[in-house]
């Protein structure tokens, strides 16, 4: 029977007729799998309302959101998996193949399970069969957010990337932001590298997309937040992605709208350069090299020097990471006001020419005074 247009919450009956019909589906060895293209087609169906997708009534009333349904929600999978292989045939004898495709996709991308589904998903890649609309929604779309939610492995990851570079694909509906949220899903979670590659393509991608170099660093700044979020000084994945953008040779301005994280497991501290030249910061330390063009410095030096200069870094990092603007002329504008606040400590802690260094200094990285990063 059809699913009548009742209340789009289904009454005990309706509810306890779906579990019985999915427990039974579930427990047959030789299943049909017309059923479950029927019932996403929203037939033989108990009552469930005309506002609610037969997908949706399958994930919320079978209670596929359970962890302790695990068991159902493997077998699913493997059934799902298999309409996929041999679409579009379970739909032969269906009027609208395009909703049960849609069906199975979602149920695909809520249910998560990358051992059942990834290469059957796969398999429908640039498929010219695949294609139509459910809901004013493009299938592809549901096929991208399935993709991205049951990856096993890096397989997709060039496809992601050149998304990205590109602005888009020729097959998957969708972005650059799109398939830097498929990167970031990407195993194993986090993939700090396929993140450092996905953002280099970025940078590469509004190098030539966007005239305005503060319209650009915002952009940017705006996918590593997704990385690191509103703390990144709390966030383990600083340090990492600092290294990923020197092995993808990021470019100097998106190597500035990472948090520079000063510490290191060698010992030695690495600053941002406006930091590293502002205050006694050059006269407490040693510098011993510089990364990504030069935009990071690495210093070492007295254990208790080291130790306040990691903490006035990481002050003056936050400040530069949540500002609206990342231009270098702001970035050198919330250093100073950082190192304001901090001279008199450090006229406490190293003497009153440090304080007054720092406070001379602060002027100097301020345009048109002294050294001025281009």
């Amino acid at each position: 029977m059809s699913a009548r247009m009742d209340p789009a919450v289904p009454s005990p009956t309706s509810v306890r007729e779906m579990r019985e019909l999915f427990r039974t589906w579930l427990e047959q060895p030789r299943w049909n799998p017309n059923q479950l293209a029927r019932w996403l087609h929203g037939l033989d169906l108990p009552p469930f309302g005309n506002d609610v997708e037969p997908y949706w009534f399958v994930y919320r009333e079978w209670r596929l959101d359970d962890p302790d349904r695990e068991s159902e929600r493997a077998e699913l999978a493997r059934r799902i998996a298999e309409l996929l292989r041999t679409w579009p045939e379970p739909t032969a004898d269906l009027p609208r193949p395009e909703k049960v495709l849609f069906g199975l996709l979602e149920l695909a991308g809520l249910l998560k399970r990358p051992h059942e589904l990834s290469g059957p998903l796969g398999g429908l890649l640039d498929r010219p069969e695949i294609s139509g609309e459910w809901l004013g929604s493009d299938v592809r779309v549901a096929l991208r957010a399935a993709l991205a939610e049951n990856q096993s492995d890096e397989g997709l990851r060039s496809r992601w990337v050149a998304m990205i570079r590109e602005g888009g694909d020729p097959f998957l509906p969708g972005g650059e932001e799109e398939a830097f949220d498929a990167v970031l899903k990407m195993p194993p979670v986090p993939n700090v590298d396929a993140i450092g590659e996905a953002l280099k393509a970025l940078a590469d991608r509004l190098a030539h997309a966007m005239d305005d170099e503060t319209k650009r660093r915002r952009e940017f700044r705006s996918f590593v937040k997704r990385v690191l979020g509103d703390t990144p000084g709390e966030n383990p994945l600083s340090q990492p992605l600092l290294e990923a953008a020197r092995t993808w040779e990021w470019p100097e301005p998106a190597v500035g709208c990472l948090f520079i994280c000063p510490n290191h497991p060698d010992g030695m501290v690495r600053l941002r350069r406006l930091v590293y030249r502002t205050g006694p910061l050059i006269a407490l330390t040693k510098k011993r090299g510089e990364l990504c063009g030069g935009v990071v410095v690495v210093v070492d030096g007295p254990q208790d020097s080291l130790e306040w200069v990691k903490r006035f870094a990481e002050a003056a990092e936050q400040r530069v990471y949540v500002a609206k603007d990342s231009s270098d002329r702001a970035q050198a504008q919330e250093v100073s006001v950082v190192a304001e606040e901090w001279a008199a400590e450090a006229g406490q802690r190293f003497g009153a020419a440090a304080e007054t260094q720092m406070r001379e200094r602060r002027l100097d990285i301020l345009p048109n005074r002294g050294w001025w990063p281009g």
